[in-house]
């Protein structure tokens, strides 16, 4: 017969307590007992994945949940169980051979919790802003490395793509979301002022521009 401190042991202290939850929800039915196993249907609305005696299929399907959903959780599970080859391997899978990146953000996090910041600073400099997703986050992250270095790119493209003639709601939209990613950090917040400023005075006559300034807090107070 087991004891309570008995299944602790075999299941682990998370999957016990997550065990436990379940039979206190009242989620646990059917408890079957085949020999020495014994199993039980448990009622949910998600999924769980939990390692067992299969420990490669179980790192295989978080693997592909990860990849699939772009779980940055997910990964810190598996890295765990990973050595530091199987980890950059991952990191560099997830760029194609012709370099390009498919879930920027994902890729970046991954760099984070990897503490690649070099790799990060690049990924900021290479990318094609007005085309990816998530960018003010990737920006928040790299700057916690290169908090100058992430100002001056911010400073770089916005004047780059208004010089150019760009124009639109959406690069104006992009544009406050940079500024309001890197105003999170107090030692840029004069350099942010005074740069949203001079877009503010600047492009006096791009009234879009400068309802998202406003909005965003960064100008025109």
């Amino acid at each position: 017969m087991f004891t309570k401190n008995t299944l602790r042991v075999l299941a682990g202290d998370t999957v016990f307590a997550r065990g436990e939850s379940y039979y206190r929800q009242g989620l646990v039915k059917k408890l079957k007992q085949r020999g020495s196993t014994f199993e039980a249907t448990v009622h949910g609305s998600e999924p769980t994945l939990t390692p067992g005696e299969e420990l490669n299929l179980y790192l295989q399907a978080l693997e592909n949940r990860c990849r699939a959903e772009g779980s940055v959780s997910d990964y810190q599970q598996l890295r765990t169980f990973w050595t530091d080859d199987q980890r950059n391997r991952f990191v560099d899978s997830l760029k194609s051979k012709g370099g390009i990146i498919h879930n920027h953000l994902f890729y970046a996090q991954v760099l984070q919790v990897e503490n690649r910041p070099t790799e990060l600073l690049k990924l900021v400099e290479n990318t094609d802003w007005l085309y990816v997703q998530g960018l003010d986050e990737i920006l928040k992250l790299a700057a916690r490395t290169y908090p100058n270095e992430c100002m001056d790119r911010v400073m770089e493209r916005s004047t780059q793509y208004l010089d150019s003639g760009q124009r639109g709601r959406t690069l104006y939209v992009a544009i406050a979301g940079w500024l309001t990613a890197l105003n999170g950090f107090q030692s840029l917040r004069p350099q942010v002022a005074i740069f949203a400023g001079h877009l503010y005075s600047t492009y006096s006559r791009l009234k879009a521009l400068r309802e998202e300034l406003r909005n965003g807090r960064l100008a025109g107070k």
